[in-house]
This record gives C-alpha cells, structure tokens and sequence, in this order.
C-alpha cells in the first residue's frame, strides 16, 4: 500500500490483497488502518481512482468511502479558496473519504 501527498490530502494508490487471502477481510483492515492514520495526522482528505471495470465501487462505499460517478472529480476548492479539481482518467472514478463522516463533494468535469 502506497499513499502520496498533496497539502492536507492523501492519495491511496494502491490496495492489493493476494487471492487466496481476499475473504478473510485483510483490505478492508489495510484500508481502515491507512485511513484512520491519515486523519489521525490531521489529513483532510484521501482520495484514490479506481477502474470502473473493476466494480469495486460498493467495496469502497461499504468501507466509508465515497465513490463518484467516472465524469466526476475530486472538489478541493475548500482547501486551496479557488477553483481545484482532482479528476480521472478515462475508465476510473474517484473514491474519496473524509474524517468524522464527511462527505466529500465531487464536481462534473
């Protein structure tokens, strides 16, 4: 598992789980744990990109992470008072979560 940095935002890159360990909730506790200690340094905000041909947006939303439709990005106008924006690539939406419950807001491209 990797995480990038922007101010006061993390980036997930990547959670990966062997095949033969995937039902025994080893992603969800890679997951909850990087997330839990990005807000616990005070991070605003992590967000990542996910193919939508992988179908993991119930996944994410099941882990407390939002997932925007694909022609969504990421609102950051918030955190930099002017208009900014993190979107995808073709074929990947963003999913993104913020500390105590937060809804992160997502804005059509």
């Amino acid at each position: 598992m990797l995480i990038l940095s922007l101010i006061g935002v993390r980036k997930l890159a990547a959670v990966a789980v062997d095949p033969e360990h995937r039902a025994h909730a080893v992603g969800q506790a890679l997951l909850r744990r990087s997330t839990t200690l990005a807000f616990a340094t005070g991070i605003t905000t992590v967000f990542g990109q996910v193919r939508t041909s992988d179908n993991l947006d119930g996944w994410y939303r099941k882990n407390g992470y939002a997932v925007f439709a694909p022609a969504h990005a990421l609102d950051l106008s918030w955190l930099y008072n002017r208009p900014t924006a993190l979107g995808p690539p073709a074929g990947e939406q963003i999913i993104a979560a913020m500390p105590n419950g937060k809804i992160p807001r997502s804005i059509a491209r």
